[in-house]
């Protein structure tokens, strides 16, 4: 396959923030059946969230989290076959096991994994990636390409995803006042996600970045922005005491509006990538949605981004 075939830029429908109907799946399907595989994907994954979240165990907790960002990283190997090199690939997935199986370890024993464990995980991913190439013949910038994949795909599954909800886990005095927050920063992401595709739905009209995403609109995003806030405040309310160490007031609010953004700049990075390597979804594990990584995009952007701005704040 040469580049030129690799990297056509796909044509598929988008079902997220439309302005329109949705788009009929392969030309058959409906819009009601989308949503309705969508609603019921949806309401299994929350069943699922809130039943580990309710156990209070910290390592249902940070397994959970791990089994996500793993399944996402064999998406990202699978997306990538035949474009990088597998074993990059495979070293790629060892180390981002590591990494989360550290956090899922610390969680369990109310240990704090080293500031610099990040920077460790892509050192040996970016070492053991060159290590494999150096063997290999040079073909153009494959090699190049390889690495950087791997590089890509641990930082973006493994470190953003994973170990920006563990560090939110983490982040209270004690487990359970952490679990409270990455449950905040979980529900204002999706309900960001479930407010744009919403009024998109239903008002949207203006394109908002069509290259990328033809079905996003500016209506979609301005409802996601205001629906995010009701995650934040729903939880609040919900968490109560354990939730009481966190300021209130417009810091929150601005917490919303952070969680926002990123989950919509998350969301068009997909996008961005399924459009580059002409795939519709990373998988098909949930209807209607797609596959781990469709599930997940967003947060990997939230995760980290709201353990920044509370590291700043507090």
């Amino acid at each position: 396959m040469d580049s030129a075939t690799r990297f056509t830029v796909a044509t598929w429908p988008s079902v997220g923030w439309t302005s329109g109907a949705v788009a009929e799946e392969k030309g058959k399907e409906t819009k009601s059946k989308v949503f309705g595989r969508r609603l019921l994907s949806t309401l299994v994954v929350w069943a699922l969230v809130i039943g580990v979240f309710v156990s209070a165990n910290a390592i249902a907790v940070g397994s959970a989290i791990a089994v996500l960002g793993l399944l996402g990283l064999l998406e990202w190997r699978k997306l990538w076959k035949g474009q990088a090199d597998d074993w990059c690939l495979w070293w790629m997935i060892f180390v981002g096991a590591c990494y989360l199986g550290w956090w899922v370890y610390s969680l369990s024993s109310n240990g704090v994994v080293a500031e610099n464990a990040e920077w460790m995980a892509i050192l040996f991913v970016v070492m053991g990636s060159f290590g494999v190439r150096f063997r290999r013949p040079i073909e153009g910038n494959e090699a190049i390409v390889s690495v950087s994949v791997a590089v890509l795909g641990l930082v973006f599954l493994g470190l953003m995803f994973g170990g920006g909800l563990m560090r939110l886990a983490n982040a209270g005095e004690t487990s359970r006042e952490g679990q409270w927050l990455m449950l905040m920063v979980i529900a204002a992401t999706k309900f960001t996600d479930m407010g744009a595709y919403a009024v998109g739905s239903l008002v949207g009209k203006t394109k908002m970045i069509a290259h990328i995403s033809p079905g996003k609109t500016w209506e979609g995003f301005l409802g996601a922005l205001l629906v995010s806030q009701l995650g934040i405040w729903i939880v609040l309310w919900a968490g109560g005491d354990h939730l009481a160490w966190l300021p209130g007031g417009w810091v929150l609010a601005l917490l919303g509006l952070v969680i926002a953004l990123g989950a919509v700049a998350g969301d068009l990075a997909e996008s961005l990538l399924k459009r580059s390597l002409a795939t519709k979804d990373s998988g098909q594990v949930l209807p209607g949605i797609g596959g781990v990584l469709d599930l997940i995009d967003s947060i990997c952007f939230t995760g980290p981004l709201a353990w920044i701005f509370l590291k700043l704040v507090l």
